[in-house]
């Protein structure tokens, strides 16, 4: 197996270790101190789980809430669905169906759909989603992927 390197420190009480992996620019990574950084992740965290369905924000539930949050995307390659969406003042959003493997593909998309939006409490982002889908509807079909970086 191939390894590009490791990470080492060592441990004390007397002193913070912090490891931040990011895909985000240096600017964004360097803003926070990491403390900040990780409050604002909890802060996050509490509010997905504070608007999700009652019954989903305690127990394993809860861990299925804060999973869900990783398949919610900002497709990115698709210049032209982002300019026409920004215009009509919506935002684009979709499903990665098979994080990372795949695009976004409807079938899967409307499957999860009640799922990781409605049942999670994301209603704005489930429309954000449906419209962004709806932009492709042909003869009363959606597209079942969506080849990447491609209209």
């Amino acid at each position: 197996m191939w390894t590009p390197g490791y990470f080492r420190t060592d441990l004390s009480t007397a002193a913070d270790s912090t490891l931040v992996a990011s895909t985000e620019p240096w600017e964004v990574i360097m803003a926070l101190h990491p403390d900040e950084a990780r409050q604002f992740e909890r802060q996050r965290r509490q509010h997905l789980l504070s608007i999700a369905h009652p019954a989903v924000r305690t127990g394993p539930a809860s861990e299925l809430v804060l999973a869900a949050d990783q398949f919610l995307i900002t497709p990115s390659g698709r210049v032209v669905d982002e300019a026409r969406t920004r215009a009509s003042g919506d935002e684009v959003r979709t499903v990665i169906a098979g994080y990372h493997w795949f695009t976004d593909w409807g079938r899967d998309t409307m499957i999860s759909l009640e799922g990781l939006t409605l049942t999670t409490g994301r209603h704005v982002e489930a429309g954000y989603i449906l419209r962004t889908f709806g932009q492709y509807i042909r003869d009363g079909l959606i597209p079942n992927y969506f080849p990447d970086g491609k209209n």
